[in-house]
């Protein structure tokens, strides 16, 4: 009877603790993560129609998986801001912390007419898996094309590798329980992690980024993709070049980042080179990706070049 006594009480315990646990995870948004699909065209994205809370960050999703808000018939003018993971911001930035959402609700109200700043991106994405999505989907009357792109971009083409469900980064459907989550997409990875550096230490220091470059530039087909159509369709093009941690403390771009450099020069495309306006190590989260700060900064960058882009076409329509 003791016995038995002993292992009612300590089921009761564990459940309790099991409980709890959920609770707290569920508490910080665990267990409702923002879900993907794959694509045969550009390989994954964000799942359509969704609207999830994580650690605090509202995420929405639209009908055509952006980023944005739906797309609306009054929209007067759209914007397309084009990339990876910087345009798109990951679960760690909020909805209204988004360089895309800040350009559309200034621009809106300094027009005083809906102006749309359409979030296209993903986590892991390249200029080629952009040029595919508006293969596939069109440019939804934009006057605007705002690429953003890093060195890597340069050499990073499409593979189809199978990322969702392989990745825990990539779900492509809600966990059953915010403990599982938390345990697959965070404590084992660290986990894992920690102890290929504990045992591993003199291969650890080789770890570069989550891309790679090499001598030799074979530049991503989507510069050129993106390129031939805007112009074929009379869209203004800008790029902006981001620098991640290792160039900005060199103060110089990697081959990558100077072959897309040259591309646009030959092209006699726009670019915002980042390196110029001396962003801070405080505006990133990690080697490459920008914070909630960072997000304001690509703000800065872009709201007075495209005021000055959309009163043009405006004195040219009113003309």
């Amino acid at each position: 009877m003791k016995t038995l006594k002993r292992w009612s009480m300590g089921l009761a315990i564990a459940v309790i603790v099991v409980a709890g646990a959920e609770i707290a995870c569920r508490s910080v948004g665990l267990g409702d993560p923002p879900v993907y699909i794959e694509s045969r065209d550009f390989e994954y994205i964000y799942a359509p129609n969704q609207k999830v809370r994580r650690l605090g960050k509202l995420i929405l999703v639209n009908e055509y998986s952006m980023r944005s808000l739906p797309l609306f018939s009054g929209d007067s003018l759209r914007i397309l801001l084009l990339g990876d993971s910087v345009i798109h911001g990951g679960v760690q930035t909020d909805h209204k912390a988004l360089a895309s959402t800040m350009l559309e609700d200034s621009l809106t109200a300094r027009f005083h007419k809906k102006i749309r700043a359409l979030n296209i991106s993903a986590g892991g994405w390249a200029p080629d898996n952009v040029a595919a999505y508006i293969r596939k989907f069109g440019d939804f009357n934009a006057k605007i094309m705002v690429l953003d792109v890093n060195s890597a971009d340069a050499t990073d083409f499409m593979t189809f590798k199978k990322v969702v469900d392989v990745d825990p980064h990539f779900p492509s459907h809600k966990p059953l329980l915010g403990i599982e989550e938390g345990l697959k997409r965070y404590i084992i990875p660290k986990a894992i992690l920690f102890l290929t550096l504990l045992f591993h230490a003199p291969q650890a220091t080789a770890i570069q980024g989550p891309k790679k470059e090499t001598a030799s530039i074979k530049l991503n087909s989507g510069f050129s993709n993106l390129y031939e159509y805007t112009q074929r369709h009379g869209i203004f093009f800008l790029m902006v070049l981001h620098p991640n941690i290792a160039e900005l403390s060199k103060a110089t771009y990697g081959p990558g980042g100077q072959e897309i450099l040259r591309f646009a020069q030959e092209n006699h495309i726009f670019v915002i080179s980042e390196l110029d306006n001396k962003p801070s190590m405080n505006l990133y989260r990690d080697i490459i990706h920008i914070n909630e700060a960072g997000q304001r900064f690509l703000f800065n960058e872009l709201y007075p070049i495209l005021i000055e882009k959309i009163s043009s076409n405006h004195s040219h329509s009113a003309g």
